[in-house]
C-alpha cells in the first residue's frame, strides 16, 4: 500500500502503512506508536503479519533522502533506522526491504551508523535516465490507462526536466497535476503551459495550498 504521507513526516507511521497493507490487523497510526514505542523491534510486527513460510513481501521505501530533509529529531532518525537494519538483516520472517536513495544524499547517510555497512554490502547503482528513459516513464503508464500524451509536450517536459536530479520529483509533480486536469483520452501540451510548465505546476499548488488556510494559518506557514 501507498503511505499518504513523506517519510521524513513520520518514518513510523510511513512504515505502519507499508505494515497494515501487508496483513496487521492494526490500524496505521495505532501500529506506528507501537514501532516507535521504547524497546520495540521492528521484528514483532514483522512476525505477526501472518505470512506463511512460502509468501514473501517486498516494502520499498521510496525517496529515502527524506529521512534527513524531514524535521526529524536526530535521536528518531537514528532510531528508525538502527531498527530498520536489525530488521532487514533477519533472515527468514519473508519481508525485505528495498531503499531507494538519490546518490547526492548518500555521502550523508554513509555518515549513519550501521549503515555504511549495509549499503555497500547491498548498493545497486541506477544510472540517470535517458530522454529515452523519460520518454518512457511519462507515455508507459499513461498507456496502461489508455491514454495518450502530445508528442510535443512530451518533448517539452523532457526538455524542461533536463540533467536536475530535483527535477525528477518535479516531473512526477507535474504529471500528476496534468492526470487530475486532463479529460478525455489524452493529454495536451496547452495544459502544461496553462499550470504554468515544471516549475510553475509546484508553485501554484503551493499557492492554493496556502490560500486555502485561515489568517491565523497563513501565519503560522510564514513563521516556517
Amino acid at each position: 500500500g501507498l503511505s499518504p504521507l513523506d517519510l521524513g513526516q513520520d518514518p513510523f507511521l510511513y512504515l505502519a502503512w507499508a505494515f497494515s497493507a501487508i496483513g496487521s490487523d492494526c490500524v496505521p497510526s495505532q501500529l506506528a506508536a507501537k514501532l516507535q514505542a521504547p524497546h520495540t523491534d521492528f521484528l514483532d510486527t514483522i512476525q505477526k503479519l501472518g505470512l506463511s513460510s512460502s509468501e514473501r513481501a517486498l516494502i520499498v521505501i521510496d525517496q529515502f533522502e527524506q529521512l534527513l530533509t524531514g524535521p526529524l529529531k536526530e535521536s528518531d532518525r537514528l532510531m528508525f533506522v538502527q531498527r530498520l537494519l536489525h530488521a532487514a538483516s533477519v533472515k527468514g520472517h519473508g519481508v525485505h526491504f528495498l531503499v531507494v536513495l538519490r546518490t547526492d544524499f548518500l555521502p550523508d547517510f554513509l555518515r549513519l551508523k550501521g549503515l555504511k555497512e549495509a549499503i555497500e554490502a547491498n548498493w545497486f547503482h541506477v544510472e540517470r535516465m535517458t530522454p529515452k528513459g523519460l520518454l518512457d516513464a511519462i507515455e508507459r503508464p499513461l498507456a496502461l490507462a489508455r491514454c495518450h500524451i502530445d508528442d510535443q509536450l512530451a518533448t517539452a517536459l523532457i526538455d524542461d526536466c533536463g540533467d536536475e536530479p530535483g527535477n525528477l520529483a518535479l516531473l512526477q509533480h507535474t504529471l500528476f497535476t496534468l492526470w487530475n486536469k486532463h479529460s478525455g483520452s489524452r493529454i495536451e501540451t496547452n495544459d502544461y503551459y496553462r499550470i504554468g510548465k515544471l516549475q510553475g505546476a509546484l508553485q501554484r499548488h503551493a499557492d492554493e495550498q496556502f490560500n486555502s488556510f485561515s489568517k491565523d494559518e497563513q501565519n503560522v506557514v510564514r513563521r516556517i
